[in-house]
């Protein structure tokens, strides 16, 4: 017998903001009290979040974490006691890694004990140069879409549906470009993604430190911890003065060798 859903949870590991903004467009397709949880900084994992069946809980991260960050560390402080959960993942030019996240999403939501009902994933502009992949997404089709696919959910849920009846697709792709990515994500701390200078446009308001993931900046000499840093480019995106940047060519470039190694569109895709 079904339970009724009372309140929408919304968690997300999102740098650049864009899987946090996706997130919130499915959620406003539902007509229910909505709460989120910003898991971004040390401090908020480690907290302690639980949940029960009246909750239904979205959890959306981008592709690249997979490279990034810890799932165990991000999973760890999520406790689901039976709710159900949704996994959505963002985008941009490395679509073919969304499968295997979505796994692993999956793999992870049910070791904590959350009944997994549906997947997504939504193309999002590149969080580094919209121009390396997706410029213009989500358009509005893509946000009619996910408050559909927040809807539709929703809906299935309430049935007492708590089972995914589908797979996202594994697009076909250049096996060599592949390769190249798996190079970056097996040696984790590249530093050509962690290293990056700060300009004199820097006013010192913090907005990175306060962004930062894993505490590595220090604002007051302008200087990062590439031991901690894990290449986010959280405080790239974020700052108000655009003073952050890598500090070679090497990363837009190593990331332009990605683009068009998917040989399908870039289009959303959801399953119930």
């Amino acid at each position: 017998m079904p339970n009724e859903i009372k309140k929408v949870h919304l968690v997300y590991f999102s740098p650049s903001g864009s899987s946090e903004k996706v997130l919130k467009k499915i959620a406003s397709g539902i007509n229910l009290p909505v709460e989120t949880h910003d898991l971004l900084t040390p401090a908020s994992r480690q907290k302690e979040y639980n949940f029960d069946s009246s909750d239904l809980v979205f959890f959306c991260t981008m592709t690249a974490s997979l490279v990034m960050t810890k799932f165990d560390e991000i999973f760890g402080c999520l406790h689901g006691n039976g709710a159900p959960f949704v996994g959505v993942v963002t985008f941009s030019n490395t679509q073919f890694m969304k499968v295997i996240l979505l796994e692993e999403i999956t793999k992870y939501a049910e070791k904590q004990g959350f009944k997994v009902s549906a997947l997504g994933a939504f193309p999002t502009a590149h969080s580094l140069a919209a121009s390396l992949g997706n410029e213009g997404r989500p358009n509005a089709d893509d946000e009619k879409l996910m408050q559909e696919f927040g809807r539709k959910v929703y809906e299935k849920v309430s049935s007492g549906d708590y089972v995914v009846h589908g797979k996202i697709n594994a697009p076909e792709a250049d096996a060599d470009k592949i390769a190249s990515y798996r190079s970056v994500e097996d040696g984790h701390h590249v530093f050509p993604f962690r290293e990056k200078v700060i300009s004199d446009a820097c006013i010192k308001c913090k907005t990175c430190v306060r962004h930062c993931p894993v505490d590595a900046i220090d604002i007051e000499n302008k200087t990062f911890d590439l031991d901690k840093c894990i290449g986010c480019w959280a405080c790239i995106n974020r700052c108000p003065k655009h003073a952050i940047s890598p500090k070679g060519p090497e990363v837009p470039e190593l990331v332009k060798k990605f683009s068009g190694a998917v040989k399908v569109p870039f289009e959303v895709e959801m399953v119930f």
